[in-house]
């Protein structure tokens, strides 16, 4: 396993250290390169995977699992730092496998799974990652069909190639304590050269032959989600693209919005109190003050992050830095830049744009 470990000296008024460990395998991560050839991994594994960990190694954390990637935070504290950091990379770096503990906790995720089925808001959530997440191949009944079908061997292979074989980004946070020699040997020597690390791929798909989706389905109550999908050249860099969506999306008023960004997809998925089209925000440039707004919305959101939830902060840094950027480097580029210099910029830049939308709707007869 390759480990890359990032270090955050910040004050915490309860001493705390926050430890989050995160690997690139999330909820619409469906095909892998893996020296040169295409693998495909089973959908429900990113949520197996989760529980099955917990479980085995009695592992007390937050968990978050995104499109791509999977992150665990303990809280720890300056003097059990240490401890702590090395007991949570060796779960990765040591994974077992039981066969009888596997079948618990696919029975209890098929359970789990057909409850929350009957959630709509949940059915509408996975069904718009369709279409945030259409060029990595994930689908909504794939991922039934997956869960159903996994076994102990393909949940053993995949947890073997992504998790074992893979990297493992880590980020510690808080009131810090120089490391000795002895433990940063210690921590070092936990990580080795992988030759062919797996990387998330998608399917070769043309933007511009893209239609927008609107999706109906019947619930106990009615419920919207818009999803703008944001598909940029090839020769963008990656944080160009963080800056872009981050920027123009922060035009959308609405506060239950998610913005997923990677070298992939670019998406915000926003539910809305009524089924209306938010593709219309981006047909005109955004202005000085919608420009100054967005950047000081993104600088607060980030300071209150970290000082108020640190656990979302480090899995904010976690699953950029796996997804090829860095959040310093993010806000860094942000504070430098200047209104004329973003809109000759984003002329250069600006992306394929479509849109989908999922509405629920209560089943009314006639009588």
């Amino acid at each position: 396993m390759q480990i890359r470990i990032d270090y955050n000296n910040h004050h915490y008024n309860d001493n705390a250290v926050y430890i989050t460990a995160g690997y690139n395998n999330g909820i619409a991560s469906k095909y892998y390169k893996v020296d040169d050839e295409i693998a495909i991994c089973n959908l429900s594994f990113s949520h197996l995977i989760v529980n099955y960990i917990k479980k085995k190694y009695d592992l007390k954390c937050d968990c978050q699992i995104g499109q791509t990637s999977t992150c665990f935070t303990i809280k720890s504290n300056k003097e059990e730092m240490v401890k702590d950091l090395t007991t949570l990379i060796d779960v990765f770096r040591c994974l077992e496998f039981d066969r009888s503990l596997f079948d618990e906790v696919k029975e209890t995720a098929l359970e789990n799974f057909k409850e929350a089925y009957k959630n709509g808001e949940f059915r509408a959530r996975y069904k718009a990652m369709e279409i945030a997440d259409i060029t990595k191949g994930y689908t909504f009944e794939g991922l039934i069909r997956d869960m159903t079908s996994i076994g102990f061997e393909e949940f053993t292979s995949i947890g073997s190639r992504i998790i074992i074989n893979g990297e493992l980004m880590v980020y510690v946070n808080g009131n810090l304590r120089n490391l000795t020699d002895d433990e940063l040997a210690s921590l070092n020597d936990r990580s080795e050269p992988v030759y062919s690390v797996p990387e998330i791929c998608g399917k070769e798909i043309d933007p511009y032959l893209l239609d927008d989706a609107h999706i109906i389905e019947t619930a106990r109550e009615s419920y919207n989600i818009d999803v703008i999908h944001f598909a940029f050249n090839d020769n963008i860099s990656l944080i160009d693209r963080y800056v872009w969506t981050n920027i123009e999306t922060a035009r959308i008023q609405y506060e239950d919005k998610e913005v997923n960004v990677d070298e992939l997809d670019a998406s915000v998925i926003v539910s809305t109190p009524e089924l209306i089209s938010l593709k219309k925000i981006f047909r005109t440039p955004i202005d000085n003050e919608q420009f100054n707004k967005a950047k000081g919305s993104i600088f607060l959101k980030y300071r209150r992050l970290l000082e108020k939830k640190p656990v979302l902060f480090n899995q904010d840094y976690v699953g950029m830095k796996l997804a090829g950027c860095s959040l310093i480097d993010f806000l860094e580029l942000l504070d430098r830049l200047e209104y004329e210099g973003y809109l000759n910029v984003s002329e250069k830049i600006k992306p394929i744009i479509n849109e989908g939308q999922v509405a629920l709707r209560r089943e009314v007869f006639n009588v």
